[in-house]
Parts: structure tokens; C-alpha cells; sequence
């Protein structure tokens, strides 16, 4: 086996210890953020939480848990741990590319106005509002619950026994009190645009490094299976110059 270039193992080493720390940074923000969305959401949510942060923690323990397996197969000059990282970034780069591709267009979609007359608007984007409006405890676009004009959707209503943090506003519908969410959806929403700006800028940075870790891990594993060339053996023959006399006894 030909020996690692020194150069080229000190690039992979730093690499890797980057992609470790940032599997580290992964995990840890991944927790805290967890810890967060538990303490805000309702059982319903929570549950549903848990499932997707579940497999955030799964993301930044295989990161970890890749980086030390390549950092073990440099130090030891195996293939087979670099081989196993290889498979593993090259999954990690598909992940990635598809987190900072949705972020960014999610991010757009965001920026698209929703200043729209509800009442007149088409059922797609109906359905789409009844879903944030459940989701978020809002209603309507950006005055309230007067965007739906007189149809109030049931997704505006508040529960029956409200929360303190809902806003919720007294309004007659067929005769009756009814209360419903007093926050229009448009400000909550725009809320989002910043935190999908943050993931795809996170989701590329990670790709770059997984990338360049894969790429030194295919050039590794290449020089690893090189076999060592021998230099060719040469004979020369000359005469010496040492001259021999007959021994006499």
C-alpha cells in the first residue's frame, strides 16, 4: 500500500473534525429546539414533534458517529471505515440538497402576498389558509376575521375553552356568539421567512463540508489502494581492481 500524502491526510483529518463539530452543533440545536417547541405545542403537535425531531437527532448522532469512523480509519490506514463514511456523506449530501432546496423555495412562497379577499378566493387556497389558520390560532389574511366577509371558516373558531396566549374576539354568526381568533395569519406567517432563510444558509454550509469530506475520502481511499511500485533492480558487473597473488605455504 502506498503511504497517505502527508498533505492530503492533514486536509481529511481537519475535514472531518469540522463535519464532527458541526454533527455536534446539529445534535445540540436539534435539542434545544425540542425543548422549545414542547413547552409551546399541544399534545397533538407534540406528538407530531417528536416524530420529525427524532429523526434530527438521528442526522446529527450518524454525523458524529461517521466522523470518528473516518478519523479511526485514517489513523489506522483501513479503507473499510473510510469506505462506510463515503456511502454515509454521499446520503448526508442528497439530504441536504433537498433540505436547502425546500427551505429556499419555501422561503419564496412565503414572500408571496396573501392580502387576498377570502370569500372570493379559490378553494385551494382556502384549504391552504384553514390549515395555517388551525395551526397557527389565527384568521384571515392580514385585517382578521372580516377577510372572510360573512362565511367565518370553523378553522377561525376558538376552542372552548381558550388559552391565554389566543386572542380571540367575540363575533355573531347566525345569531349567535361565536368566538374566533383575533390575530390575522399574514404577520405569523412572515415570521417564518427569516427561519427558512437560516435553514437553507445552514443546509448549504453543511453540504459544502460533506461534499469536500467525500471528495478527500475518495482520494484517500485511491491512494490506500495503490500498490507499492519496487524500483527496478539493475546488475552491473565490472572488474575489480583487486589483483589476487597464488598463496604459498
Amino acid at each position: 500500500m502506498v503511504p497517505i500524502n502527508t498533505n492530503l491526510k492533514r486536509a481529511f483529518i481537519a475535514v472531518d473534525l469540522i463535519i464532527g463539530i458541526l454533527g455536534a452543533i446539529w445534535l445540540i440545536l436539534s435539542l434545544f429546539s425540542h425543548g422549545a417547541h414542547h413547552n409551546e405545542a399541544e399534545n397533538d403537535i407534540v406528538m407530531a414533534g417528536v416524530k420529525i425531531f427524532s429523526v434530527f437527532y438521528a442526522i446529527g448522532v450518524g454525523i458524529m458517529a461517521m466522523s470518528a469512523l473516518a478519523l479511526y480509519g485514517i489513523l489506522k490506514k483501513k479503507q473499510w471505515p473510510l469506505i462506510v463514511f463515503s456511502v454515509g456523506m454521499s446520503l448526508m449530501s442528497v439530504l441536504f440538497l433537498v433540505v436547502g432546496v425546500l427551505s429556499a423555495v419555501l422561503s419564496t412562497e412565503v414572500e408571496h402576498p396573501y392580502d387576498v379577499d377570502l370569500h372570493k378566493a379559490g378553494d385551494d387556497l382556502k384549504k391552504n389558509f384553514d390549515e395555517i389558520q388551525t395551526e397557527l390560532h389565527c384568521c384571515g389574511s392580514t385585517t382578521g376575521y372580516s377577510d372572510w366577509g360573512g362565511a367565518i371558516p370553523t378553522s377561525c373558531h376558538c376552542p372552548t375553552s381558550p388559552e391565554p396566549s389566543m386572542q380571540c374576539t367575540p363575533v355573531t354568526i347566525d345569531e349567535k356568539e361565536v368566538l374566533v381568533y383575533g390575530q390575522p395569519c399574514v404577520p405569523l406567517v412572515n415570521i417564518f421567512k427569516p427561519i427558512f432563510h437560516v435553514y437553507t444558509g445552514v443546509a448549504f454550509t453543511y453540504l459544502l463540508f460533506v461534499v469536500v469530506g467525500l471528495a478527500l475520502a475518495i482520494a484517500v481511499l485511491c491512494q490506500m489502494r495503490k500498490k507499492t511500485i519496487a524500483p527496478p533492480v539493475t546488475f552491473t558487473t565490472h572488474q575489480s581492481d583487486l589483483k589476487y597473488s597464488q598463496l604459498s605455504y
